[in-house]
């Protein structure tokens, strides 16, 4: 017996309106990142197949941004290039330094201002590095 999409929402709703929660953890940056999601019966049908999409939509970004964001271990990153052409790897100082971000979405913004780490912010105002 086969199941097609709409009997396996069916049968998550009436589990659900059982009292049975449909949680999702999905990866984080790190092992202590991971995002407890409550999954609507459709979303698990969908996480599935492409949680990626899924975590992405609920957390208001692009997978390509929830997928940076693991990729940085949550951190924020220098936007500089490198002499060999390669984005800097330093955190970016302040009260960002070592913090990890937890929320993607807030990291997504935060790196969209392209900030630079300390060695790399003086060579943007005109200092040697």
């Amino acid at each position: 017996m086969s199941l097609n999409r709409d009997d396996l929402i069916e049968a998550l709703t009436y589990l659900r309106e059982a009292g049975v929660n449909l949680v999702a953890w999905p990866d984080g940056p790190i092992d202590d990142l991971s995002l407890p999601l409550d999954l609507s019966p459709a979303e698990a049908v969908e996480y599935v197949t492409d949680p990626d999409g899924v975590v992405a939509r609920r957390c208001g970004v692009s997978v390509n941004d929830l997928i940076a964001w693991r990729e940085a271990d949550g951190k924020y990153r220098c936007h500089a290039i490198t002499c060999k052409g390669k984005r800097c790897r330093h955190v970016v100082a302040g009260e960002y330094w070592y913090a990890f971000e937890r929320d993607p979405a807030k990291w997504a913004s935060f790196e969209r201002l392209g900030r630079c780490c300390s060695m790399h912010g003086r060579a943007a105002q005109g200092e040697r590095p």
